[in-house]
């Protein structure tokens, strides 16, 4: 049933609806380990997620920005990316809502979903990206963007860190052992529109990754500095615990707005 309490119109309740039922489930206890998606969010937060904290009572948990993402990396991304590895003789593996592979590190606290894995890669796939010989595995990692987003404002914080952590576990809890990661970003106006950016991997910075991780999932919550406000604020404002860390809350960005009219005569 649509539960009234997600928004005022019934059409932002029935896409609520569609959305939860529609999320994939990729079977594992999230709260042991911190993900790729997280690795690079305010440690305060996260652990706090983990460590099993209420959301602030006002939060709605609003699926949309995930919703777009999903439906452009199934019906869009994978096959323009499946057509342009195939074309070289290459295979992306993984990709996709119904094929993707969780990977775990239980002993060092790190998980991760990769949007998909290229194998049997040129050596020369990435030259016109700058990169001379790359392994003959590469990670993917699919973004969708906001068209007013301009390419030289790419990449945004916490995505190449996010690809970087998937790619040091696939290359220690795998048999596969990918040099580089390929983070796509994709505009969702103009579904051509493609800026690919590469991502080394870096041993030492991965190191640090999963100190990071460990310390979130070991040390209690409240105790971790507060790294959203320390950074600017600008991810307290869609945090779900603001009010607990800082006293107050920012106005949501997901609120939903009617058209100023409804009926509109001609």
């Amino acid at each position: 049933p649509l539960d009234p309490a997600f928004g005022e119109h019934a059409h932002h309740a029935a896409a609520l609806h569609v959305a939860k039922a529609g999320k994939v489930d990729f079977g594992h206890d999230r709260t042991r380990t911190v993900g790729a998606s997280e690795i690079g969010l305010c440690a305060k937060r996260i652990a706090a997620r983990k460590q099993g904290e209420k959301p602030d009572a006002e939060v709605i948990d609003d699926p949309g920005f995930a919703v777009r993402g999903d439906q452009i990396e199934t019906h869009w991304a994978v096959p323009v990316l499946t057509n342009a590895i195939e074309k070289v003789g290459g295979e992306l593996r993984w990709a996709g809502q119904d094929n993707q592979t969780t990977i775990e590190w239980k002993k060092k606290y790190a998980s991760c979903t990769p949007d998909g894995l290229f194998t049997n890669v040129p050596r020369d796939w990435l030259a016109g990206l700058g990169v001379k010989k790359c392994s003959s595995e590469v990670l993917s990692e699919i973004k969708s963007i906001d068209p007013r987003i301009s390419p030289d404002r790419l990449p945004k914080a916490g995505h190449p860190e996010q690809a970087h952590y998937g790619l040091g576990l696939v290359r220690n809890a795998t048999d596969y052992r990918p040099d580089f990661a390929l983070l796509t970003y994709w505009n969702c106006s103009k579904y051509t529109e493609i800026a690919p950016l590469v991502i080394p991997f870096n041993e030492a910075f991965f190191e640090k990754q999963l100190s990071r991780a460990k310390r979130i999932i070991t040390t209690p919550w409240k105790t971790l500095p507060s790294e959203g406000k320390l950074k600017g604020s600008k991810e307290c404002k869609n945090c779900e615990f603001a009010l607990k860390c800082l006293g107050k809350r920012y106005a949501h960005s997901s609120d939903t707005r009617a058209p100023a009219k409804t009926i509109i005569n001609l």
